[in-house]
């Protein structure tokens, strides 16, 4: 008797497990959502207008006539050390005259960081990133997947291409030698961080990935920032082409990639730490054309 029911048991547990297995399979089962589509990519349109801003100020009244766009960031967590700070959104305007493309990037940050003397002294900063290769799908750490050119416009070497010297030097009172040459190795090999005076407040970068910007020989990029009210208005421009083939090359009615960075200094942000934006659509208007009126050269009748 005990055998029997202990057989009945098994046998209930056994009918019992294969009709929950059924029921999960095929009534119990929630079906998956469906994916999230992927984020639109965003669009920036660079009209051509025959204008150009004075001396490449923030504030020239050519930037109020264009169409903004605001692109949200990020901070990259592929990389060692982390960004600290989600940045952002930063709004970005553009436009070219036919020879040179301008853009505008303006966003929030509470304090105007423009390095100093003490290695804790991090400037702010802000970069845009061309690819070189048309291949690469992301934007992910400013050359990460391929071979990219990047413009990186920095607060302190701003404030010595537009603004008076730091009031700051390193030997200004004990150093004797300040103003020999021979105490300086990186200008003495052309290195661009040891120039003096500085060019450009941008340094134009090629990049492969992590660790490996390296300044270019020829810099053409140029820049300027302005801080005010909390917040950062930064100004860099290019001729849409160059002789050079490392560099981006651009063209009216062309369609191109980029993607956007910035470095809070206060943050301690340098290097890999800093927001990131996905790609953004550049595209640059064709200029208009004129055509001249035919004449005709029937006789009047």
């Amino acid at each position: 008797m005990k055998r029997a029911l202990v057989v009945l048991a098994l046998a209930a547990l056994t009918a019992g497990g294969l009709w929950v297995n059924w029921y999960a399979r095929h009534r119990a089962v929630t079906p998956p959502a469906p994916p999230a589509p992927p984020p639109e990519q965003l669009a920036l349109a660079a009209p051509y207008l025959a204008a150009a801003p004075a001396k490449l100020s923030p504030d020239d009244p050519v930037w109020p006539r264009l169409q903004p766009v605001t692109v949200p960031l990020t901070f990259q967590v592929l990389m060692i050390p982390w960004g600290k700070s989600d940045k952002g959104p930063v709004e970005v305007r553009a436009f070219h005259d036919g020879r040179r493309l301008y853009l505008r990037l303006e966003w929030s940050d509470s304090t105007e960081d423009r390095g100093g003397p003490r290695v804790e002294d991090l400037a702010d900063a802000a970069a845009l990133m061309f690819p070189l290769q048309a291949e690469q799908t992301a934007s992910l750490m400013m050359g990460f997947l391929g071979r990219v050119n990047i413009w990186h416009w920095k607060a302190n070497w701003d404030e010595e291409v537009w603004g008076k010297p730091p009031a700051y030097s390193a030997y200004s009172d004990v150093y004797p030698f300040e103003n020999d040459p021979t105490f300086y190795p990186a200008r003495a090999v052309g290195n661009l961080r040891g120039a003096n005076p500085r060019q450009s407040a941008v340094e134009d970068i090629l990049s492969e990935g992590p660790g490996s910007i390296t300044a270019k020989e020829k810099q053409v990029v140029t820049g300027r920032g302005r801080w005010q009210d909390g917040r950062w208005a930064v100004v860099v421009a290019r001729a849409l082409t160059t002789p050079e083939t490392i560099d981006f090359q651009f063209a009216s009615g062309q369609r191109n990639r980029m993607a956007l960075a910035v470095w809070d200094g206060a943050r301690g942000e340098k290097g890999s730490r800093k927001s990131i934006s996905e790609w953004v659509w550049l595209e640059l208007s064709a200029p208009p054309t004129t055509v001249a009126a035919q004449v005709s050269t029937e006789p009047a009748r």
